[in-house]
């Protein structure tokens, strides 16, 4: 029964699985497409070239991700680099290790990477919202600029607002609206140009902001100080305690589930080793799909019931991800190697995994980044593995 409960979550999301015929489903190694595509196209690889139009929604995953071509609806695309230099109708959500924006966009766009590239041929007709370790803007926001970076150069131009906060902010271009500029380091270069009230603080204390000032006033704020050593220690005791507690609190459904099953971790490491990639896209349009489905179901009045609950076990599943990717990989691992099949072994090697997805939060980006693919590729495995069941069952 646990198990079953635990799972129940998942085969909520079928209805948005590859069953449609009003989209386009491709994986494999290398993907690629030869013409057009009139509706949503999902796509999942190592290397992917999206050099035709797609007339829908594109949500794509993979290694390194070229899409050269227009994009009628959203752009979805997560993956080590990425590349966009088509079109894009609509909204944009992007997440890689590199990731180079040389695009118009109708929409917002928002970005999330180790090093942002917003090329100077580029136009944001909405906001752009940028995360990421090392960020240059280039190009033309139309609405409001918001980033949380390690570093940021703005040499392009932006006609709403900014609050721009990191480490360092460079402002070398022109920013309309009224600015809210927090880093250890602001410079401003020739070019910086600020046509409304400016709020900042950094490090060395007031700043000069001479000519660039076209229109307002510049004032330093102490209060915009991040709080850094408030509470420092009592926070770090705090957070210690939270991890330790969700730390142990999986450990102890990891031995649950692998005392409580018998083949089916085996049968999902299995779709992983057969079909990795298809894995891997099943568990990203897991990931978007349940919340929109839940936010659908409670549009009605008899829906908000069954809403609430996908919700909650949608809560429950992406708060032990970890844990169920642990159990898969340590199954896939235990095959591959040709270990014992004793649970114990299981148990052992799943832990080592669920160790490994700890330590990978503690690397910016890069680590992130890996561990949202095994876990992508665990759910989907999952997913499939409980599908397979219940169509032997029906």
């Amino acid at each position: 029964m646990i198990v079953r409960s635990l799972f129940v979550a998942l085969l909520l999301v079928a209805p948005a699985l590859p069953v449609s015929e009003a989209a386009t489903f491709l994986h494999g190694k290398q993907v690629s497409i030869s013409a057009p595509v009139n509706d949503d196209l999902y796509a999942a690889g190592g290397m992917l070239r999206i050099s035709e139009p797609v007339n829908g929604d594109l949500v794509i995953a993979g290694g390194n991700i070229t899409v050269s071509q227009s994009v009628a609806g959203d752009l979805i695309a997560a993956g080590g680099n990425i590349s966009v230099r088509g079109t894009i109708g609509d909204d944009a959500r992007v997440a890689g290790g590199d990731v180079t924006i040389a695009s118009t966009l109708s929409g917002d766009l928002i970005v999330f990477g180790g090093s942002v590239v917003i090329e100077e041929n580029t136009t944001v007709e909405g906001d752009l919202v940028v995360f990421g370790g090392h960020v240059t803007v280039l190009g033309i926001v139309r609405g409001d600029l918001q980033s949380r970076t390690g570093y940021i150069t703005l040499n392009g131009e932006v006609l709403g607002s900014a609050d721009m906060q990191g480490e360092r902010v460079v402002v070398a271009g022109r920013i309309a609206g009224p600015s809210t500029l927090v880093a250890e380091k602001i410079e401003l270069q020739e070019g910086a140009s600020f046509g409304g009230n400016v709020t900042y603080w950094q490090e060395n204390g007031e700043l000069e902001f001479g000519s660039s000032l076209q229109g307002g006033t510049a004032t330093f704020d102490p209060e915009l100080q991040p709080h850094r050593n408030v509470g420092k220690r009592d926070a770090m005791k705090a957070f210690g305690l939270l991890a330790l507690w969700s730390f142990l609190s999986g450990l102890l459904l990891l031995l649950i589930l692998v005392l409580a099953t018998k083949n089916f971790f085996r049968n999902a490491a299995k779709e992983v080793e057969d079909r990795p990639l298809q894995m891997m896209l099943w568990g990203f349009l897991y990931l978007i799909a349940v919340p929109v489905l839940a936010v659908l179901l409670c549009f009605s009045l008899i829906g908000i019931p069954l809403g609430l609950f996908v919700l909650m076990m949608y809560a429950f599943v992406l708060y032990f991800s970890c844990v169920f990717t642990a159990l898969v990989f340590g199954k896939w691992l235990q095959e591959h190697y040709k270990l014992s099949k004793s649970k114990l072994v299981h148990f052992g090697v799943s832990l080592g995994v669920y160790i490994a997805m700890a330590l990978l939060t503690l690397i910016p980006i890069l680590g992130w980044l890996v561990q949202l693919l095994l876990v992508c590729t665990a759910l989907g495995a999952l997913l499939a593995t409980k599908l397979a069941v219940y169509r032997k069952v029906m």
